[in-house]
């Protein structure tokens, strides 16, 4: 074969990690999420000088792309919502059971991992954090089930996110404001819409999911896999390492930590 790719619950990964660096294996790594594992799976990568890929999912989806595109380089503010029930997650899953459920790998702490890194791309450095975070309906498992976050960019520009994990309709709707534009990106109804200055258009996206069931569009991973087995090859350059998603999780944890202190 000419890579592993590790997509097992994330208290999983070192383990597997491990053995593949014995073996001196490359790999793939889906989302990790928890920070003492990953910085344990960077050393094994750095000391064993290993190909190993860590999952990057929303460098590959069109839908940010065209959203940096029409927001360009423009200053304002932005509204994002995004929500699904956590027991619609994973239908082939028994509710309660598997690792969104877990403090440590949360369904909000995976949505933070998933949705941050194209937001930091597009806006660039952080200024400040705010949090407030709450457990409604989840609170049997020891988790929360809603966040509102506050970023502060130094760019200018400021956004106000709710995640939750409560609502029965999906719901992912980004928008972004300036004083000459407004781009309004809705996935569930595959769309964008921009408007300014008397002129409004509405591009209709073409995203498709992968698993029967699924809410969220998932073809974003077939680009992500292919760039994986090209930077196995030496066709191509990796971008994203495990340093990096170090630093992530360790904004996450900040994020949480804050959280915490407001309850």
């Amino acid at each position: 074969f000419d890579f592993v790719v590790i997509a097992t619950p994330p208290q999983n990964h070192l383990q597997f990690v491990k053995i593949c660096s014995e073996r001196r294996w490359p790999f793939f790594c889906e989302f990790n999420l928890l920070t003492k594992d990953t910085i344990a799976i960077a050393k094994l990568v750095k000391k064993n000088k290993l190909i190993g890929i860590p999952s990057n999912t929303g460098e590959y989806d069109n839908d940010t792309s065209l959203l940096a595109k029409f927001i360009g380089i423009s200053k304002g503010y932005f509204t994002f919502h995004l929500a699904q029930n956590i027991h619609d997650w994973h239908p082939w899953e028994k509710k309660g059971k598997y690792f969104i459920y877990r403090p440590e790998s949360s369904a909000l702490r995976e949505i933070l991992r998933v949705e941050l890194p194209w937001i930091l791309k597009l806006f660039g450095a952080l200024r400040s954090v705010s949090v407030n975070s709450r457990s409604i309906f989840a609170k049997k498992y020891g988790i929360n089930d809603l966040l509102f976050l506050r970023l502060e960019f130094t760019s200018g520009v400021v956004g106000e996110l709710i995640f939750d994990v409560i609502s029965p309709i999906v719901i992912k709707k980004f928008i972004f404001v300036s004083d000459h534009k407004t781009v309004i990106w809705d996935e569930p109804l595959n769309q964008i819409t921009v408007g300014g200055k008397g002129k409004r258009e509405r591009k209709n996206l073409n995203k498709k999911t992968i698993l029967p069931d699924y809410k969220f569009k998932e073809d974003a991973h077939l680009p992500e896999m292919k760039n994986a087995l090209a930077v196995v090859g030496k066709k191509q350059r990796q971008f994203f390492y495990f340093k990096d998603e170090i630093n992530l999780l360790r904004l996450i944890d900040k994020i949480e930590k804050l959280a915490l202190s407001k309850i």
